[in-house]
């Protein structure tokens, strides 16, 4: 009946849990490229993943105000189900819905449920109504995919929300190679159904990044599944069976983009997966296939974003703005395009532009966990510690066990010297974490330092000795050399490595733990000139 009443069930589930079984088994920590497309998992306990769905959704809502973008109307397109016979239809599922949301999007003034959110509800044991309050739509797509024998059947019921009535049947039968104008033709049924525009050429445009052979749409499909499993499990023949399927796609259909930019992904998580020890021709085969992408279709932003990070990993900072810029210029209230956008102006050190981006981001979509794990590190920075809570505290409410965040957490209650707080983080952070993942490690460093346990800090740091958190165990042990040594290092060469600017001016300034070296005059010439960078950014890419 109400939020605190599941609060409670909740917490007596909690209380009849054995603290092993609250804690995930073998856990793979994955950091996506450059601290910018960071990887969230869920806890997947007795208590099942709808009601945490649920949950999360209605706290982050309550949390963070919305309203400022204005739609005349909102439909989720519910996860198809696969009917077909053998159930063996999961991925092309999968990538239906998501190739539906994205042209659904292409309907003026109609707000589209982004997949990340829809996704959580396959096969939960929740109604329409409720989905329709709790993600805040008028309108509801149930979808139903059957084939066999290289015939398929697609059954579409568009739902009034609050009414749970079908408002709309559409159905469309054929041959499977019918299936991307099938896609087209809903689109339009939908538009007209709700007597909203399409959004000038722009429909037409999405349309041609279709592959012209439909056979090419289907290698696709299996290389982004083989794709994510890749990036999951880090395996070569995931990986290898990925760009086999990317390259048959494109056997299938030369100019067919998104192949391409598929490829441009896969060399780019190999690229991350170690930063020690990457490999440039993983950046080289990333960089030309984004460009290809974009060569084939520059209307697909996605390959507008790739090209941005590439450039950002080839520290051209100018062409990787316009790039971003040009991302915002073609989907301006896209969740995605403005959470890639602040995590760039994150990654260059400048925080409020980070924070404007990253805002819309949540806006559109409020279960983009990056993005409020990236506003709550942004706002720390800015010294902003209320904003920070807030969106700690929303981010924890839809991944509660994610390593990054938990250590940043850490650091936060450090920066308020609530250390018991900050303890008792780090507490349920090493629990989790059974492949000891650095920043636990160095989070431990800056505790144990504080304690005055100078040589059992200095040991947990030793593998990073440039990061921040190792700069701040220096200064707190009021080894000014070391700490000045470690920030000039990480300033050179730690976003080399990291792929993140580590030491810009606001960091610098509203990190406590530095309050040792404010006398220091090399510290004061450090601040001098990142205040100096810091306005040079400002004033070539503050404009947006």
């Amino acid at each position: 009946q109400s939020i605190g009443e599941m609060f409670s069930e909740l917490d007596k589930i909690e209380k009849e849990i054995s603290t092993e079984a609250k804690i995930p088994t073998k856990r793979m920590t994955r950091r996506k490229p450059r601290e910018k497309r960071f990887h969230s998992t869920w806890l997947v306990g007795i208590i099942s993943v709808a009601v945490i769905a649920v949950l999360g959704y209605v706290l982050i809502t309550q949390i963070i105000p919305t309203g400022k973008v204005r739609w005349k109307d909102s439909i989720a397109v519910l996860p198809i189900e696969d009917q077909s016979e053998n159930k063996d239809q999961g991925p092309l599922c999968e990538q239906m819905t998501i190739d539906i949301i994205t042209k659904l999007s292409r309907i003026e003034s109609l707000k589209v449920i982004p997949y990340r959110e829809v996704g959580r509800y396959k096969d939960a044991d929740i109604n329409n109504k409720e989905i329709g309050k709790l993600l805040g739509v008028q309108k509801i797509l149930e979808s139903y995919l059957k084939e066999e024998d290289n015939k398929i059947q697609l059954t579409f019921h568009l739902i009034d929300a609050s009414e749970i009535s079908v408002i709309k049947p559409f159905e469309y039968s054929g041959e499977t190679e019918e299936i991307l104008k099938f896609q087209n033709s809903l689109i339009l049924d939908i538009a007209e159904t709700l007597k909203l525009p399409l959004v000038g050429e722009t429909f037409e445009e999405q349309k041609k990044l279709d592959p012209k052979e439909v056979k090419a749409y289907f290698y696709y499909v299996s290389g982004r599944d083989f794709e994510k499993k890749y990036g999951l499990s880090y395996e070569e023949n995931d990986f290898d069976s990925a760009k086999e399927m990317y390259e048959e796609a494109l056997k299938m259909d030369p100019n067919f983009a998104k192949a391409y930019w598929g490829l441009g992904v896969l060399h780019e998580v190999r690229y991350n997966k170690a930063p020690e020890d990457r490999d440039k021709k993983d950046l080289e085969s990333m960089h030309r296939y984004f460009k290809k992408a974009y060569d084939i279709n520059s209307n697909l932003a996605e390959s507008h974003l790739g090209l941005g990070w590439t450039n950002y990993y080839l520290d051209d900072y100018d062409k990787a703005f316009k790039y971003f810029e040009s991302a915002l210029e073609m989907k301006p209230y896209n969740s995605e395009v403005n959470y890639h956008a602040g995590a760039f102006f994150l990654s260059i050190g400048l925080y409020d532009q980070a924070i404007k981006f990253c805002s819309k981001a949540v806006e559109v979509d409020p279960m983009n966990f990056w993005a409020h794990h990236l506003l709550a590190y942004c706002s720390m920075y800015t010294g902003d510690n209320d904003e920070a809570a807030t969106y700690f505290q929303s981010a924890l409410n839809t991944d509660p066990n994610d390593l990054d965040l938990l250590s940043r957490y850490t650091f936060f209650f450090i920066f308020l010297k609530d250390y018991e707080e900050a303890e008792r983080i780090l507490d349920k952070a090493e629990k989790i974490d059974e492949e000891d993942y650095w920043r636990v490690r160095h989070a431990r460093g800056l505790m144990l330092a504080i304690k005055g346990e100078k040589e059992k800090a200095l040991q947990l740091i030793e593998d990073r000795s440039y990061s921040y958190f190792a700069s701040s165990i220096y200064s707190v042990l009021e080894m000014n050399n070391e700490a000045v040594e470690s920030i000039q290092v990480g300033i050179e060469e730690g976003s080399k490595y990291l792929n993140i600017y580590l030491y810009p001016y606001p960091y610098l300034m509203n990190n406590p733990c530095y309050d040792n070296l404010r006398n220091d005059s090399r510290f004061k010439e450090i601040l001098k000139e990142e205040k100096k960078k810091y306005e040079v950014k400002r004033k070539k890419y503050g404009k947006l």
